[in-house]
């Protein structure tokens, strides 16, 4: 029952409740962490060319690779639809894991004889552990880098730093 209410039926991964208590508990323990929200390019005209049986099983495979592109300690979550969340702890590579998120989930997939094709839009908020910033405030600020990334072409990521500095030059 546990299992049930906090993973999603789909993909296995973590689902959102799950995801938010785990990175608020692990923030509260003091650990660093980049919060990577990443939202799937394309993914809209998967599911209305092939059907959403073709959508759920591509689910599926982006989950197995986002969890294959990060480390065992790291988290990875399905927050909704073909919305995720990581959470990278320490001082991962960020810009080598987001780089390498990005490569592996604009590979070509195979479902069925059709080949759908989907990329990427990766928001990055660093959350130090002295950073007093709540964690919706944090997802908040990964979810508008993930947008400037999509503003910027789509499979890309942004740092949520950046659009910050930006913001203080206006």
């Amino acid at each position: 029952m546990n299992y049930i209410a906090n993973h999603d039926a789909l993909t296995g991964l973590a689902n959102r409740a799950h995801a938010l208590d785990k990175l608020s508990q692990d923030h509260d323990r003091e650990c660093d962490m980049h919060v990577l929200f990443i939202d799937l390019d394309g993914f809209k005209a998967v599911n209305d060319q092939f059907g959403h049986q073709v959508g759920d099983e591509l689910l599926k495979v982006v989950a197995e690779r986002l969890k294959s592109s990060v480390s065992r300690r790291d988290f990875v979550s399905r927050l909704s639809g073909d919305e995720f969340l990581i959470a990278l702890y320490g001082n991962a590579p960020v810009d080598k894991i987001a780089s390498r998120l990005l490569r592996k989930l604009s590979d070509e997939i195979v479902i069925n004889n059709y080949k759908p094709r989907v990329s990427a839009s990766i928001g990055v908020r660093y959350w130090a552990a002295k950073d007093a910033s709540s964690l919706a405030q944090v997802i908040e600020q990964a979810d508008k880098a993930m947008y400037d990334a999509k503003a910027n072409g789509k499979n890309r990521y942004s740092l949520a730093e950046n659009l910050a500095a930006l913001m203080e030059e206006v």
